[in-house]
This record gives structure tokens, sequence and C-alpha cells, in this order.
């Protein structure tokens, strides 16, 4: 439990984050929902089970609560349905039966708060719009170049969650606008290199949605911290993937990432078994593919 919110198993001595495991699980299974043989994009029925399957797991998250990471994994789900091919009309509706219950939950005090700050911050400077002020310090702080490594002034109690959720403000103030840059870069890199693994891997449906999900689960929950750590968007609480402090989702990132690897390994591997194959083929042997 922290600040009210209980979202941590104790596993002596160590604790655990449900919700970033159920992310990995759930791509793990929609890449295998959509490519099986028997799958139907257009089929109503085909779109409900696993929309059922989210939503029981989204509501678990929110009970926690844990808003930001029950969004995330519900769109998460949604984007691949959709490019599996599922009917925009099925999305649709889903999204229209989804916004009253987002509502809902939003007109919770604490949340309002929350958008409160986000629209006005300077309105409650010492209450709910401290947060985001003291990130912007932070960036406005850094300038082109920033303090330094190690410099920062708003990682000393200025602003809560520095090592967590906003960790991405005090980068930009120790490296300023030239590491904020160099950061959103990588992540782009990570996108497109990620993309590039699952374009190679059409010709295996489970591989490719696969890979499409897990760089997708990363990027997105990248986007959304700079959004929040720049005002873009309320806050939320989810953390910069491989740098904010959190064992549960390093670790889920990592195995994400080690999946890619080796879908990638395995695409090379095929390629030269198709090789090794066609030049024993030339010299008229007998060959296996193995």
């Amino acid at each position: 439990t922290y600040n009210g919110a209980t979202r941590w198993i104790r596993l002596w001595p160590s604790t655990l984050q449900p919700s970033e495991f159920v992310k990995l699980s759930m791509v793990i299974f929609l890449a295998y929902y959509v490519s099986r043989p028997n799958y139907r994009a257009d089929n109503f029925l085909h779109f409900v089970i696993p929309v059922v399957i989210m939503s029981t797991f989204a509501l678990i998250i929110i009970k926690q609560p844990d808003f930001g990471a029950a969004m995330s994994l519900v769109f998460l789900t949604l984007i691949i349905l959709f490019l599996s091919g599922t009917k925009v009309k099925y999305i649709t509706s889903l999204l229209l039966f989804i916004i009253p219950v987002v509502i809902k939950l939003v007109k919770e005090p604490y949340r309002l708060k929350r958008i409160y700050a986000y629209l006005n911050p300077w309105e409650d400077p010492l209450g709910s719009g401290f947060h985001l002020i003291q990130s912007f310090l932070a960036f406005g702080r850094g300038g082109i170049t920033g303090v330094g490594l190690g410099n920062s002034r708003q990682k000393l109690a200025y602003l809560p969650e520095s090592h967590t959720d906003f960790i991405f403000s005090i980068i930009g103030e120790e490296f300023g606008l030239i590491g904020v840059t160099l950061i959103l870069g990588l992540f782009i890199f990570l996108f497109i290199r990620c993309i590039s693994v699952a374009n190679n891997s059409k010709n295996d449906l489970f591989v490719h949605y696969l890979t499409i999900g897990l760089s997708l689960m990363i990027t997105m929950q990248a986007l959304i911290n700079f959004a929040v750590t720049t005002g873009l968007v309320p806050t939320k609480g989810l953390p910069l993937p491989f740098i904010s402090y959190g064992g549960s989702s390093l670790l889920v990132n990592m195995v994400a990432i080690g999946m890619i690897l080796r879908i990638s390994k395995y695409k090379d591997v095929k390629q030269v078994q198709m090789n090794n194959y066609r030049v024993l083929k030339d010299r008229g042997k007998r060959s296996y593919v193995y």
C-alpha cells in the first residue's frame, strides 16, 4: 500500500505489482487469440471474448485503484484487436459503452483534483497543482544543456515521485533539452526496430502480433509518461520504462525486450535454414531444414 493505493503483493523479501504482469499476459494471450486459424475478425463473439477477459482484469486493477494502468490495458487490447482486422463498429460500440463508465470513475474527488490541476495547476500551487508546477520548474531549470548529472535540486524533496513517475522531469533538469530529446529518440528508435521485426515475421501471425503488442506496451507507456510530466495529460501512475524505479515494471519490460530479441533471432535462423536448403538443393543433394 502506498498513498492509499494497494497495488503490490508482498513476496518476501520483495514486493510484486500484478498489473504489470497482467499487461504482459494479456499481450501474449491476444497474440495467440487473433492468430488462431479459426479466428474471424468480423465475428462479434470473437470480439467479445477478449474484451470480457480484458474488462475483468481492468476492473480488478481499478479497484486497487490504478486507473492509469487499467486504461492502458484497455487501449492496448483495442489497438491489437483493431490491427488484427476487427470491425471499427465493434470497437466504436465498446468505446461508447466505456465513456460513461470512465466519466463516473473520474468523478472521484481525488481524480477531479488531478484534472483541475492539469487544467490550471497555478490555481492551487501548494495543493493539487504542486506536483505539476514542480515538474515544470525542473524542465525550466534544465534549459538546453541541463545543470549536470546529480545536480538536480527538484529531486531533493521538492518534486514528489521524482524517482518513479516523474523521473523524466529530473532528466530534463539534469540533462536539459538535449537529454530529453535523446531519451525520446531512443524510444522512437526502439519502436521502429520492433515494428521492423514484426514486419519481418508476417509469416507467423502469433509472432507478428506478439511483437507488435510488446512494442506498443512499452512505447505507449513511455509516451504517456512523457505527456504527464510535461502537462499534456492529467497525472497517471505510470512509470517510465527501463528508467523509473520499480522492479516489477523493469522485469516485465526486460522480458518483453528479451522476447522481441529472440523473435528477431528466430527470423535470422529461419533465413539461414532456407539459405542452406537452397545451397544443398543447387548441389543436387538431398537435404533437410533443421
